[in-house]
């Protein structure tokens, strides 16, 4: 079974002006080369890149009345190839027409004006090949359990603490400090640490503290207390 919907007809390109060219039977394995048939124009009309499910097809169709001129099958499952490059050039295409009565068919060759709508058509033809072949690509089926990531039961406690202004305080504890001292007890957490000491505020045990000596600033103009 397709995966492609083949209940409406689909138009994937369409390029108002569209030239048609006799062309003769290819000598070489080489490829075909557009100057040696462009002096055999045939036709100028639309150029229509339709699909229907798996199937493709190019339509020529009359300007204004949308008559079809030639149809061109596109073989998306095997086969003869249905269009072909030219090797001189990126403008024009050799197609496989076919006759939908007797099956006979014809090359032509076909050429657009502008570079744009070569492209177009070339995609179009591209894209819908592509879409076959992903159609037909077997789904990959894992048969390993699917994993669960979840917790499931398990809580998560998460512990924030959300400084103020004098104080720190705790989601999960109401123990708090303040002022300059050093850690109280209880567990809580200090306030503010104290200053860090210098030659002037460092404590000095009771009967061992030295005789006053007036501190007289250095050359500098800054006290003995900083060493540069």
């Amino acid at each position: 079974m397709s995966l492609l919907n083949d209940e409406y007809e689909e138009v994937l390109c369409q390029i108002k002006e569209c030239h048609v060219f006799r062309i003769p039977p290819r000598q070489t394995a080489e490829g075909y080369k557009a100057e040696s048939w462009t002096d055999h124009h045939l036709w100028t009309g639309k150029c229509k890149v339709v699909a229907r499910g798996e199937k493709c097809e190019v339509r020529l169709e009359e300007a204004n009345s949308g008559k079809i001129f030639a149809v061109c099958p596109i073989n998306t499952k095997g086969g003869p190839q249905a269009v072909e490059k030219v090797t001189d050039s990126s403008r024009y295409f050799v197609l496989r027409i076919e006759d939908p009565v007797t099956k006979k068919h014809a090359f032509i060759g076909i050429g657009f004006a502008e570079r744009g709508d070569a492209f177009d058509f070339n995609v179009a033809l591209q894209d819908h090949q592509k879409q076959v072949t992903r159609a037909h690509q077997p789904i990959e089926q894992s048969n390993e359990p699917a994993k669960d990531y979840s917790l499931g039961d398990e809580k998560i406690s998460v512990k924030i603490n959300v400084k103020t202004k004098g104080k720190v305080s705790s989601s999960t504890g109401s123990s708090q400090t303040s002022g300059f001292g050093d850690n109280q007890s209880g567990g809580g957490f200090a306030s503010f640490l104290p200053a860090p000491p210098t030659a002037t505020n460092r404590r000095v045990p009771l009967g061992n503290q030295p005789q006053q000596q007036s501190s007289k600033p250095t050359n500098n103009g800054f006290s003995d207390d900083f060493q540069f």
